[in-house]
């Protein structure tokens, strides 16, 4: 047997405890000292789902690509300011724009995304992986400038 993660049910990033390597769960305030995981399903419902770490890491992979987003045009403000609120990471050239993430996450290693079109002060921002490939990047962002 090996030690499963509970998650409540839809998955929102998060975990609510984890069983032992028998699979029984200890929870403060019970009567008894541990319960199985079917006596917990049965005393607090099917809204709990009991998962391994691959299990546990696909549904985390899910959820965090839920936050990845299209670029959209925002104002040359919003775009500057994201540029000083924060040092900017990975500050360079994308083919023919400018752009950086902020260094703070969103969640996981989700962060916005900043670009300008120098010729035109057009910018852009998105929500994507901090560790997006650049050339993926460029493919995201060419059609948004043309």
């Amino acid at each position: 047997m090996e030690a499963l993660t509970c998650i409540k049910l839809p998955f929102n990033g998060y975990i609510e405890f984890t069983t032992d390597k028998n699979q029984m769960i200890k929870i403060a305030g019970l009567d008894v000292d541990k319960i199985s995981i079917s006596q917990f399903i049965k005393k607090f419902g099917e809204k709990f789902k009991f998962v391994n770490d691959d299990e546990l890491n696909k549904l985390y992979e899910k959820y965090y690509k839920s936050f990845i987003t299209d670029p959209s045009e925002i104002p040359y403000e919003k775009y500057n300011d994201a540029l000083n609120v924060l040092p900017p990471c990975k500050y360079k050239s994308y083919g023919s724009y400018l752009g950086f993430h902020l260094s703070e996450r969103y969640t996981g290693n989700i962060v916005y995304w900043y670009f300008i079109n120098p010729i035109n002060n057009k910018c852009i921002s998105f929500m994507d992986d901090a560790e997006i490939k650049p050339v993926e990047i460029i493919n995201k962002i060419e059609f948004y400038f043309k």
